[in-house]
């Protein structure tokens, strides 16, 4: 009764990937030894997790200089440059994960749209929520707690992929907000990167943050 889904593996492990969401899925195994293969093994049970996404509640960026009192809330992309001498501009962006405590996996995904230096590097940190979408600016801006999901480079068009679970799992029990501060620390004269925001015309570019929670197992009740 069962489908071959892999031949020829080397080893003791093996993914089966791009199956659809809450399927159970049986599965045995059998070696191959001397040229004969052996009896299939036991039979075991899997169903495969529900994958869940959603948009960020806020997400802005603020700028220094002459723009310090602006806010850029409702901008349909999300700006991040380090230049003194002109103007510096920080990204945020905050998702309400207080049902995420016992998350599996939780991830952002971000979306380049405008790279003017591919060799300058992005930091990604944890922030404190304390802001609101329509009300942040470079003055009142929160800081960051030190706590870095990643630094990288980025292209355009290239997701970037940020693992938050533990975060997210925190946070849930903590307020329920997990904010992020998207920061350049190297001082580059091209070096805008431009992210698009939920406000996006483009659903499939605005950021999301994908979480996977454990599957819902329904009571069995005795027979009355």
């Amino acid at each position: 009764p069962y489908t071959t889904v892999a031949t020829g593996v080397n080893g003791t492990s093996y993914s089966d990937t791009g199956l659809p969401a809450e399927t159970t899925y049986y599965y045995v195994v059998s070696a191959l030894i001397g040229g004969g293969q052996s009896f299939d093994s036991s039979e075991i049970g899997v169903t495969t997790p529900v994958v869940h996404t959603m948009l960020p509640i806020a997400d802005s960026y603020v700028e220094s200089g002459g723009n310090a009192n602006v806010n850029y809330g409702s901008s349909t992309n999300l700006l991040v440059k380090n230049n003194i001498t002109i103007s510096t501009r920080n990204t945020y962006l905050m998702f309400d994960v207080h049902t995420l405590t016992n998350a599996q996996s939780a991830t952002v995904t971000l979306v380049p749209n405008r790279v003017d230096d591919t060799t300058v590097k992005m930091y990604y940190e944890l922030a404190s929520p304390n802001w609101t979408e329509n009300g942040i600016t470079w003055n009142n801006q929160p800081g960051g707690t030190g706590i870095f999901f990643a630094t990288n480079t980025v292209a355009v068009g290239v997701p970037v992929v940020l693992d938050v679970t533990s975060a997210a799992v925190s946070a849930a029990t903590n307020g329920g907000l997990l904010s992020i501060r998207i920061t350049q620390p190297t001082n580059t004269l091209n070096g805008l990167i431009q992210f698009c925001s939920k406000e996006s015309t483009s659903p499939a570019l605005r950021p999301v943050l994908t979480y996977v929670l454990p599957a819902n197992t329904p009571p069995m009740l005795s027979a009355i």
